[in-house]
């Protein structure tokens, strides 16, 4: 669950972002600097427009389904995430590197995506029934059948994908995307409005997979590879062991809070708690993912440079906290009577949630900057020993939390995690690209968190009194006018900046 934003790893990052990296040079007349600037406006849009129809999709499926379906497919996705991902190879991001003779490279890249997808639909086929019996839960099998349908259809689309972010089409790619989220949420709710309970969830992925596939094949019109290709396939795994190792380690961070709540709370328990987090984790998933996809290439343009990498990232970071945190303290002081007004009283539960994870989830927003800075460097064996270290301590944290409360102690802590080990992790890393000051690094999270803060559990305490719709209306109102007065006195040099670049950002996509 938490494996959207686990940029820390910098997988992620380095996934969508591998295209500028790999084929620059064959950005034709447009240059680098004009494709990353378009190639950001289309995954922002995209990235936008995307949580817009998934959180619409939320509410409306929060009307149709009760928490336990929340709960049975969460279940269901943290049991595929982990599994799936130890058949990840990260093969396709090894190729975009050999660019010059990319399409050679098709053939092994094709069957070592398949294959293991094939084999991993086995492995989950055959884990359902166990799965099912160690949750206690017998419809969790068949979901995890269903969703399993989905990994190898989507490896079917390794070599348009990576076709397309070899010529740096981020407009095709987000279209494709945003195509399948559209896809995927009309059929989860027609499913949910014909009373198909957790299967509403499950059986659109596979769906949606396939129309990506098939769609990704159809526009980039690339040969399927006839036959298997040897074409010198041990040049390609141990490059790719680093990228594997690391998505194994962020999908055990990213789904270990719902496998460990799975194991001692109620499946409404689990439901409310994924369906409060899908929501407390919009604004870091948007931008977050929007600025470190950009930054990535930049981090490597300037790796001989430490102290101007240094210090990119450490604007980089003051612009993202900037923005990021009044977003998810006013999340957290507006959960009670947003959810209250909106959702029938199965779904009250859900606000505590949202309140812990919003505000520890503010403290995640640097890593995305933060993360892309080992890989950036080539330090790959140092990204795994960050990743196995993460997962370790988030692994104990929540099960820790688990052991004192059943019902809020993962997510308790989950938000211990984001807000005080992370921040130290990225410290570490940032350091070890050029030296920062403590103080400096702290007024990173310390200056933008202080008036959140205030703003807006100030503001929605003051206009309590008022009910539910007043305060929902005028609480941000309150609570940003108060964050911009103060934010524009104590950072003038980051905000300063923020507006430079939106000014020239608008111009050069003009």
């Amino acid at each position: 669950m938490t494996a959207d934003i686990r940029a820390l790893t910098g997988v992620a990052i380095e996934e969508e972002v591998a295209a500028p990296q790999a084929d620059a040079r064959r950005a034709d007349q447009r240059g680098v600097g004009h494709a990353v600037v378009h190639g950001m406006l289309w995954f922002f849009s995209q990235n936008a427009a995307s949580r817009v129809v998934q959180a619409g999709s939320q509410f409306v499926l929060a009307w149709l389904l009760v928490p336990a379906d929340f709960g049975l497919i969460s279940l269901a996705l943290t049991v595929s995430g982990i599994v799936s991902s130890a058949f990840q190879l990260g093969l396709d991001d090894v190729v975009l590197q050999r660019r010059h003779r990319m399409s050679i490279w098709f053939g092994t890249l094709f069957w070592l995506s398949v294959g293991p997808a094939m084999l991993c639909l086995v492995v989950l086929v055959c884990a359902a029934p166990v799965a099912a019996r160690i949750y206690g839960h017998p419809q969790l099998a068949g979901l995890l059948m269903v969703v399993a349908l989905g990994v190898p259809l989507r490896s079917f689309s390794v070599i348009p994908v990576t076709v397309i972010r070899a010529r740096l089409d981020f407009r095709l790619l987000s279209m494709l995307g945003f195509a399948e989220v559209v896809v995927v949420n009309l059929a989860t709710i027609a499913l949910a409005a014909a009373d198909f309970g957790a299967y509403s969830f499950a059986l659109p992925i596979p769906l949606g997979a396939a129309v990506f596939s098939a769609a990704a094949w159809a526009i980039t019109r690339t040969a399927m590879p006839r036959r298997r290709a040897h074409f010198h396939w041990t040049a390609l795994l141990p490059k790719s062991l680093a990228v594997s190792g690391t998505r194994l380690i962020t999908s055990l961070i990213g789904q270990g809070d719902a496998m460990v709540l799975g194991l001692v709370a109620s499946d409404v328990r689990v439901g409310l708690y994924f369906f409060a987090y899908r929501i407390a984790a919009q604004p870091v998933r948007l931008m977050g993912s929007s600025v470190g996809s950009v930054l990535f290439p930049a981090l490597i343009h300037l790796s001989r440079e430490p102290l101007r990498q240094r210090d990119a990232a450490m604007v980089a970071s003051q612009v993202l906290a900037i923005v990021v945190m009044p977003i998810c303290f006013l999340q957290a002081a507006l959960a009670q009577p947003f959810i209250g007004l909106v959702f029938h009283d199965d779904w009250a539960g859900a606000a505590i949630y949202i309140q812990i994870l919003s505000v520890g989830l503010a403290f995640d927003a640097v890593s995305w900057v933060i993360g892309p800075l080992l890989p950036a460097n080539g330090r790959f064996r140092s990204l795994i020993r960050y990743a196995m270290l993460n997962a370790c301590v988030f692994l104990l944290l929540i099960t820790i939390g688990a052991t004192f409360s059943a019902d809020y102690g993962v997510a308790l802590g989950v938000a211990v995690y984001f807000t005080l080990f992370t921040p130290c992790v990225c410290y570490t890393v940032l350091n070890r690209v050029a030296p920062v000051s403590i103080r400096q690094y702290a007024a990173i999270y310390l200056v933008p968190a202080v008036p959140s803060a205030i703003g807006a559990f100030g503001s929605a305490y003051l206009l309590a009194p008022l009910g539910a719709p007043v305060q929902l209306v005028l609480a941000p109102v309150l609570a940003l006018s108060f964050y911009a007065a103060c934010i524009w006195h104590l950072a003038p040099g980051p905000v300063g900046y923020m507006l430079t670049r939106l000014r020239a950002l608008r111009s050069r996509s003009s």
